[in-house]
């Protein structure tokens, strides 16, 4: 017998997503060969080749990932947004593979004041995102290298390796 752990109800959509725990008599082992992954920017390649198998071994098994940027660009959650942008772009035809990504162009310009760009980056702005904490959080960014830096790659999705930012934001005002 499946188990009901918690489930996420959307009332606009009248849909839910379920957690279930138990013993599936057809499937092996009781997984059900789907793969949920939260926060890959801190998920390993090692870790991911292991639990890969999981789907892998299932006729209909999926993967969902699900991150923000992160500070690893030589890790495997920046591995799979260059592959995501690939597939994005067309210049990978893999339809199995769905990207999906909300971030403003690291080349954009007034990164740290542009509030329209900001939104671009979160799609819950005014829902979860509290914009006038959001600007509080921008205008303290802007009072350091470090805290900049955090800033982008933490607020608006856009990847760092912690030494990209050679010119210091107040010094370009």
């Amino acid at each position: 017998f499946p188990v009901t752990i918690g489930f996420i109800f959307d009332k606009a959509s009248n849909s839910y997503a379920e957690v279930i725990a138990g013993r599936n008599v057809k499937s092996q082992h009781g997984h059900n060969g789907s793969l949920f992954v939260d926060e890959t920017h801190v998920v390993d390649d090692e870790l991911m080749t292991s639990l890969r198998g999981i789907a892998a071994t299932r006729p209909s098994g999926m993967i969902l990932q699900f991150s923000t940027a992160g500070f690893d660009t030589d890790g495997y959650g920046y591995k799979e947004w260059e592959y995501g942008k690939l597939v994005e772009s067309g210049d990978s035809d893999n339809w199995r593979y769905y990207f999906r990504h909300w971030g403003i162009d690291p080349s954009a310009e007034n990164i740290m004041t542009d509030e329209e760009l900001w939104k671009k980056a979160n799609p819950s702005w005014g829902f979860t995102i509290d914009p006038v904490e959001f600007r509080n959080h921008a205008e303290f960014a802007r009072t350091s290298k470090e805290e900049t830096d955090k800033f982008k790659t933490l607020r608006c999705n856009i990847w760092s390796n912690g030494a990209d930012q050679w010119l210091y934001y107040r010094d370009w005002e």
